[in-house]
């Protein structure tokens, strides 16, 4: 016991030990019968400090416009994707004299040229005005250029862009510009929502939330689908414990 637990580990555990870890051990001149630090301690603390090691973990760009690597649409890069398309102008394009083509008062831009259309249409979605919707983006590019079937191209690019439900959500509420409301004393204010707690082994899929916005004391009540029968019956509740909250706060 005293070999284990204070002394000096047993030459087989050693040997596995350094078939494991990859390591030359060495066992320390001590003896059980010492009252120096025990030789299982003094081993974990010289054959087992690992250095620190370092990882670069890559970063995604949320603004595009702010990548490196990004370069902004010129005049020469435009004359360069209409010099080398396949794509026939439509019939009422022009040449100018320096050989531009243009749709009456819009710059040409080959459908075929996805590079060039991709990044025309981030700077139209992620510019200085935000993640705009649909109908900015595709007023914003047409009034300047003229790009064959620009509708449907639009759309898909909002629809795929990651970072418009982050900044948009699903639905836009209206809020009132003022400043947030708290209550003074207890039970002043109520805040009231379900939760959706996804399925289980019951039918038990909703959680009503109460809180007090003061104390933000809560009520949490279990319940099978979001009902307003499922509201009045705990608001009852909660007037018969504490009365009734002068201002209740809730999305719906």
């Amino acid at each position: 016991m005293m070999s284990r637990w204070g002394g000096i580990i047993p030459p087989p555990v050693i040997r596995r030990v350094a078939e494991v870890k990859d390591e030359s051990i060495h066992l320390p001149e001590a003896s059980p019968w010492t009252t120096d630090e025990p030789a299982w301690a003094h081993l974990l603390r010289a054959n087992h400090q690992r250095q620190p090691q370092k990882s670069v973990i890559p970063r995604e760009v949320l603004r595009p416009l702010d990548a490196d690597d990004f370069v902004w649409p010129s005049m020469a890069e435009i004359l360069a994707a209409q010099a080398m398309t396949a794509e026939k102008p439509p019939g009422k394009a022009k040449h100018n004299p320096n050989n531009e083509i243009w749709v009456g008062a819009r710059l040409w831009i080959p459908r075929d040229a996805t590079c060039l259309i991709q990044r025309m249409l981030v700077i139209a979605h992620c510019g200085s005005m935000g993640h705009r919707g649909e109908d900015v983006m595709y007023s914003h590019i047409r009034r300047q250029f003229w790009i064959d079937n620009l509708k449907q191209l639009v759309q898909n690019f909002v629809r795929e862009c990651s970072m418009c439900p982050l900044v948009k959500g699903e639905r836009v509420i209206q809020r009132p510009h003022s400043e947030l409301w708290h209550a003074e004393r207890a039970n002043e204010g109520l805040h009231f929502d379900f939760l959706f707690m996804g399925d289980s082994f019951g039918p038990m899929k909703y959680i009503l939330v109460l809180k007090d916005d003061l104390t933000h004391f809560c009520e949490l009540i279990a319940c099978e689908a979001p009902t307003a029968d499922v509201v009045v019956t705990a608001l009852l509740d909660w007037h018969k414990r504490f009365g009734i909250p002068e201002t209740w706060i809730s999305d719906q």
